[in-house]
C-alpha cells in the first residue's frame, strides 16, 4: 500500500511523452532498464557490485539477472582477480581520486561512467 501512495501519484504527474507513457501504464515496475549491463553480463552466473555512496568501499557478488537500484554501481565481471583488483587499495586510492562526494562520503564511479 505505500509503494502505491508514493509511487502511482509521482508517476501520474509526468507529462505526457511517449517515453513516459509506460511509466504510467506500469507505476510498479522499475522506470529505466539498464540494456548495456543486462548485455553484458549475459552468459555470466554473478556480477560484482558495490555501493555508489558510502564511507568504505567494498564489493561483492551478486546474481547477474536482479533488477538493481540506481544507487548500486554493477561490474559485469564474475572472477576472483577482478574482485581482488577492485577491492585493492590502488584501485581505491584512484577511485577517491576521480571521484566526488556526497557530505563526507566519496563517490564511485566507473572510468567508463565517469568519461560519459
Amino acid at each position: 500500500m505505500a509503494a502505491r501512495s508514493r509511487a502511482l501519484p509521482e508517476r501520474l504527474a509526468l507529462p505526457d511523452r511517449p517515453n513516459t507513457r509506460k511509466l504510467k501504464e506500469r507505476w510498479w515496475q522499475f522506470g529505466h532498464h539498464a540494456h548495456d549491463l543486462v548485455e553484458k553480463a549475459h552468459g555470466l552466473d554473478r556480477v560484482i557490485a558495490c555501493s555508489q555512496t558510502s564511507k568504505y568501499r567494498s564489493f561483492t557478488f551478486l546474481p547477474s539477472g536482479m533488477v538493481y537500484d540506481q544507487k548500486l554501481v554493477v561490474c559485469a565481471l564474475c572472477t576472483y582477480s577482478a574482485f581482488c583488483v577492485l577491492q585493492c587499495r590502488v584501485h581505491d586510492e584512484w577511485a577517491l581520486f576521480l571521484g566526488s562526494t556526497m557530505k563526507d562520503d566519496p563517490v564511485y564511479r566507473l572510468a567508463q561512467e565517469a568519461q560519459s
